[in-house]
């Protein structure tokens, strides 16, 4: 999951990704306890994370898709970190 993201973005998306986990955990707890209006603002707060991650994935996307181009169409494999 963490090759999803841009080396500079991998902090941020880790964060997201607990962030998100955390929320649908706790909006699951209060929903089974009847507190429907907790569970949605946990809900929208993982939905935020989550909508984050797609962000921080597209950038790597089209990072990758800017160097296949400078590259002449080869891909090529980045040293590994």
């Amino acid at each position: 999951m963490i090759k999803d993201f841009l080396p500079n973005d991998q902090e941020l998306a880790i964060k997201e990704v607990n962030c998100a986990l955390y929320c649908s955990k706790i909006a699951t707890i209060q929903f089974n306890n009847g507190n429907y209006a907790e569970a949605l603002t946990y809900l929208e707060n993982a939905a935020r994370s989550v909508k984050e991650l797609e962000t921080l994935k597209n950038r790597k996307l089209e990072h990758d898709s800017w160097l296949i181009i400078k590259q002449g169409g080869k891909m090529y494999e980045q040293s590994k970190r």
